[in-house]
């Protein structure tokens, strides 16, 4: 996964910047939150499958920092 620039509207991805491009979400195609290593103290991380004109996009937002990072899925 790489680092990635992501706009939201409402919680949700709205937009988002991918290697040097801009892409509109055409829709959440799913939605779900992972626990993550509890006992390595990290933190539950959240997840989207994204649809964009382009591709379908894997998305991951750590809540405790609010970074972003993608892969194309």
């Amino acid at each position: 996964m790489e680092p990635i620039l992501v706009i939201c509207d409402s919680g949700k991805p709205h937009a988002l910047n991918w290697r040097g491009q801009t892409h509109s979400v055409i829709c959440v195609l799913d939605h779900w939150w992972e626990a993550g290593r509890w006992w390595e103290a990290e933190c539950a991380k959240e997840f989207y499958l994204v649809l964009t004109a382009q591709r379908r996009l894997l998305l991951c937002r750590n809540p405790n920092s609010g970074d972003w990072l993608a892969k194309a899925a």
